[in-house]
């Protein structure tokens, strides 16, 4: 699992106003709750092909009313290596999501959408897609 801090959004979800960074076991680490569930964040970060990229960027460009019916024509699964890395944070309880897309140009991984969050229902939507 990947930490928040190592994301490429980490500045976007840490300034989020529902999401609380608190300091643990005596300083040396941290976790990030979705404050108005309580529900602990965590993160993670996954490799596609260049094929996915299209879907996934589909998937992030569609309105919340749009995602039920984006999502099951997905079916695109993380590659062992890729050139296209799906960042993003989920809560515990399934009600708060972000997702952004990355795409490795240059010798590094550039942004090609912005963050996302997803809230409520949305948020299950995302989250069962990445199930």
């Amino acid at each position: 699992m990947t930490k928040i801090k190592n994301l490429a959004m980490a500045s976007a979800v840490v300034s989020h106003p529902d999401v609380s960074v608190q300091k643990c076991l005596f300083g040396l680490s941290e976790k990030a709750i979705y404050t108005p569930t309580q529900s602990l964040i965590k993160a993670f970060r996954f490799d596609y092909d260049a094929e996915a990229s299209a879907q996934l960027e589909r998937v992030l460009t569609a309105t919340d009313e749009e995602l039920e019916h984006v999502v099951p024509d997905l079916g695109v699964l993380p590659a062992d290596v890729g050139n296209v890395w799906l960042e993003g944070i989920r809560s515990a309880d399934r009600q708060f999501a972000a997702l952004q897309l990355l795409r490795f140009s240059d010798f590094e991984y550039r942004p090609v959408t912005e963050v996302r969050f997803y809230k409520g229902r949305a948020a299950e939507i995302i989250c069962a897609m990445l199930s």
